[in-house]
């Protein structure tokens, strides 16, 4: 996947709220009969916004469905195209990182040591302090920026703890969680294609480029989720 500077020809609606949202979905539901408005949902691209956490993210399908959605995980496979698997370099770049991480944890106790024992110096220290907690944050996100590999079956174990599977009060429910051939794109585009769904939880533009014009992407899915 990839269309050069694909995001330019796309049409966009800001400021959507989630009502606004349900109220689109229901309308195009009612249109093409489907009883349960539905949205897909990219779990590894979505993850990367809500957090990696599986509870992080059961509890953001859980909220989505809350008005009366279906709300369908889909998840990457764990066996991807080689072009799409992490090179050489990314992983050197993501221990690299670890590494760096772990060298600036040992700075900062040791200005935390220096910060009590040099009273003059204080405030130069702490803003040394501040620096490196900021880079050492930094650092440990590029180290981390992963999916785990079991994803979907800790996923699966979540939403059954939380009966996230049973209609709530709304007639919203999250759905049994899908997995690709390879990558949810592409099983999201042809369900999109088909009807199955209405629209597509992705910050990826390639989606609606291929899917076609019928085909509603939410991108800013945290946004509206956490705020409104």
């Amino acid at each position: 996947m990839g269309v050069l500077h694909g995001s330019s020809v796309l049409y966009y609606a800001k400021g959507l709220q989630i009502k606004d949202v349900v109220a689109i979905a229901k309308g195009l539901a009612a249109d093409r009969g489907m009883a349960t408005p539905t949205i897909d949902v990219d779990c590894s691209n979505v993850c990367f916004k809500v957090g990696k956490n599986v509870q992080h993210l059961a509890n953001f399908l859980m909220r989505w469905s809350d008005p009366g959605l279906c709300i369908t995980p889909v998840c990457d496979n764990t066996i991807r195209p080689i072009s799409k698997q992490a090179t050489n370099k990314r992983k050197a770049d993501r221990e690299r990182n670890r590494i760096k991480a772990s060298i600036l944890r040992k700075d900062i106790r040791e200005l935390r040591r220096r910060f009590y024992e040099e009273p003059n110096n204080r405030q130069a220290i702490q803003e040394e302090i501040s620096k490196k907690e900021k880079a050492c944050k930094t650092a440990e996100t590029a180290a981390a920026n992963s999916i785990q590999s079991n994803m979907k079956d800790k996923l699966v174990v979540e939403l059954e703890r939380s009966s996230a599977n049973k209609k709530n009060n709304a007639g919203g429910f999250v759905a049994e969680v899908l997995v690709a051939e390879f990558q949810a794109d592409a099983l999201m585009m042809g369900r999109s294609i088909s009807q199955s769904t209405l629209m597509v939880m992705s910050s990826d533009a390639d989606i609606p480029i291929v899917a076609g014009d019928q085909c509603l992407v939410i991108r800013s899915s945290q946004e509206m989720g956490e705020s409104n």
